[in-house]
């Protein structure tokens, strides 16, 4: 092959948590860490299973550890995963709230902030 190719990733999004996930390896990985639960790493410390062993050496270098590298350039906080830096600048900073209460519209960042709102409308 000659010239450069650009590799198209493709998003799934799983309807039951509404999570959208780029490329079919990390689609199932979310599906073993959330669904099978086909667990066999073990952290030695506090007893979380995982499915593979570098989610073990992450949940030990950013709980245990505390190791965090991700700095947001826009205030103080850090991070230990990348994605969570990501998550943080979407939600906070540029205030994207795509998780949105089907009784009153309000507009939430994250999904847990939306369940926790959700409770509101039940009593």
């Amino acid at each position: 092959m000659t010239g450069t190719q650009s590799l198209r990733l493709t998003k799934f999004k799983y309807e039951i948590c509404r999570k959208e996930i780029t490329g079919k390896h990390n689609f199932k990985v979310h599906m073993e860490n959330v669904y099978e639960e086909i667990k066999q790493f073990k952290c030695e410390d506090c007893g979380k299973l995982f499915t593979r062993s570098t989610s073990l050496k992450s949940h030990i270098s950013g709980v245990h550890e505390k190791i965090k590298k991700f700095n947001c350039d826009q205030c103080d906080k850090v991070f230990s995963k990348g994605y969570n830096l990501k998550v943080h600048i979407k939600t906070v900073h540029e205030k994207e709230k795509k998780f949105i209460c089907q009784i009153c519209n309000k507009g939430f960042g994250k999904l847990q902030h939306l369940e926790t709102h959700s409770v509101m409308h039940k009593k």
